[in-house]
């Protein structure tokens, strides 16, 4: 295939798989420092907590989570309780935002 220095048409993608030199490419959660850290919390707590409820899972059912280590158990059963609600309010407040930072884009501001 020959190579032309012809300007794509309307709409198709750029040539080679590029995404075009003069574009910068935004991150996933945007470029604010304050999404990112919202969006790292959120799968953070997601992860800590689902990690926690299958250890509930899986130790009640074999008998390790039993009466002998009631402060474990404990331990271990606030945190999906915490955890996945705190991480609901995170993906609120994160989804919030960013349509903010998204109509203030289209806005022109």
């Amino acid at each position: 295939m020959a190579k032309t220095n012809a300007p794509a048409a309307k709409g198709a993608a750029p040539r080679g798989g590029q995404q075009g030199k003069d574009r910068q490419r935004e991150p996933f959660l945007g470029s604010n420092r304050v999404d990112r850290v919202l969006g790292g919390m959120f799968i953070g707590v997601m992860v800590i907590s689902v990690i926690a409820f299958f250890v509930l899972m899986i130790g009640g059912g074999t008998g390790m989570l039993n009466d002998s280590n009631t402060a474990l158990y404990a331990l271990v059963l606030v945190i999906p309780f915490v955890g996945l609600p705190l991480a609901i309010v995170l993906l609120i407040v994160l989804t919030i935002r960013m349509a903010m930072e998204r109509r203030r884009a289209n806005r022109g501001d």
